[in-house]
């Protein structure tokens, strides 16, 4: 695996949903204070198409769950969550 490759993937992914979460967050800020319109239905659309591309770059990442499962042990152990 090349694992530089793999952190840079994931490092943008991350950014990227960060900066959907946050589009969504506006667009429904502006939905609660006006009126529903075209507009509106072709921002969320082009929102949805974007969260759309994430979704699917996302499935191409090697999904190693041994490597998670300890990703997730290491992280837990260093914080002394853990039970061991």
């Amino acid at each position: 695996m090349n694992y530089q490759r793999l952190i840079d993937s994931t490092s943008d992914l991350s950014g990227k949903w960060w900066e959907l979460m946050r589009r969504y967050e506006m667009f429904w800020r502006r939905v609660e204070s006006e009126n529903p319109n075209k507009t509106l239905e072709k921002e969320f659309a082009g929102v949805k198409a974007k969260e759309d591309e994430l979704v699917k770059k996302e499935a191409k990442l090697p999904q190693d769950m041994k490597l998670l499962r300890k990703c997730q042990y290491e992280v837990l152990h260093t914080r002394g969550l853990s039970k061991k």
